[in-house]
């Protein structure tokens, strides 16, 4: 998907393919992805014919195969953006074996058969008797709430779709004031302090809870309505979508722009009390999904491209 919208993406009168940076990061890709498939094809191979150097030889393909999965969805995202790849990014989770990114689930590469791995972990949060306090109500609450596993079985099929149980979670941590800590209760949270919210997000990684899975919707649609909306913006619009009444979209990518606001051509024209819409979007995850779609505009085409002209 990344190298074709990197053929057809035009920006300045060319496509972005054939900018010097964007064929490093696709043949870093491509590299990757042949390292990966080689050593587990050498791996299995070792395996099939009792070689005794198929302990290492798995290891390898573990290795090269985390590696070729996190080069792959960070220059993929980069490239195409999300649609769908921060999926795959986020499931990144293959030890690098030997490398000490992540616990290692066995011995690095070039340790002696039967060795272990160091086990070391990543950053954590430091001593804060406060966020202690706060993740320690956090997991209790997370501990009696929890959708169980017979209840969660419908899985979303898109960034804007949301099973049931999916918009009833998020309703519950709204009303609880666990959805967005750092915000007031009106708004899903309960003013929580940055190492809170550090704490917060600390203990969700590591149940590897979603709490939402309209992630564009939250983060991205009813934060900004929250930052920079008016009350009865934010009433009718944030607040339904932090609720999970509604679900959100952004409109944002076009054929020669993706997240480029300058190259913008879609434009909004006044018309009384409402706006005419002309353009086209492409790439819109979750679209078909959606109640609602935050769109970027232009509303002076004449404005140079990157002065502030582009409305949403």
């Amino acid at each position: 998907m990344a190298v074709g919208h990197v053929k057809q993406r035009v920006q300045f009168g060319v496509p972005i393919g054939s900018f010097q940076a964007v064929k490093h990061k696709a043949a870093d890709m491509y590299v990757a992805i042949e390292r990966a498939r080689a050593l587990a094809y050498f791996s299995a191979l070792t395996i099939a014919e009792d070689d005794p150097r198929r302990g290492r030889a798995a290891r390898m393909a573990k290795a090269a195969a985390g590696e070729c999965q996190r080069v792959v969805f960070r220059h993929g995202l980069q490239l195409f953006g999300g649609h769908g790849l921060h999926l795959g990014e986020r499931a990144a989770d293959l030890p690098e074996a030997g490398q000490g990114l992540r616990p290692a689930a066995g011995p690095g590469i070039g340790a002696p058969e039967g060795a272990a791995g160091d086990g070391r972990g990543g950053m954590r949060l430091g001593s804060d008797p406060e966020a202690g306090k706060f993740r320690a109500e956090l997991a209790a609450f997370l501990d009696s709430n929890l959708p169980g596993e017979a209840e969660a079985v419908l899985r979303s099929v898109s960034s804007s779709d949301m099973p049931e149980w999916a918009r009833k979670w998020q309703r519950t941590l709204f009303d609880a004031g666990w959805l967005l800590p750092g915000q007031p209760p009106e708004y899903g949270g309960r003013n929580a302090t940055l190492p809170q919210q550090l704490a917060y997000l600390e203990e969700l990684s590591e149940r590897r809870i979603y709490h939402s899975f309209n992630p564009q919707g939250l983060g991205i649609i009813a934060a900004s309505i929250l930052t920079f909306g008016t009350q009865e913006q934010k009433q009718r619009w944030a607040v339904p979508i932090l609720r999970a009444e509604i679900t959100a979209s952004l409109g944002m990518s076009e054929p020669g722009a993706g997240s480029d606001l300058a190259g913008l051509r879609t434009r909004a024209v006044p018309d009384g009390d409402v706006f005419v819409v002309n353009g086209q979007k492409v790439w819109t995850s979750g679209a078909h999904d959606a109640d609602v779609l935050l769109t970027f505009v232009r509303t002076d085409p004449d404005a140079p491209k990157h002065r502030a002209s582009a409305r949403c």
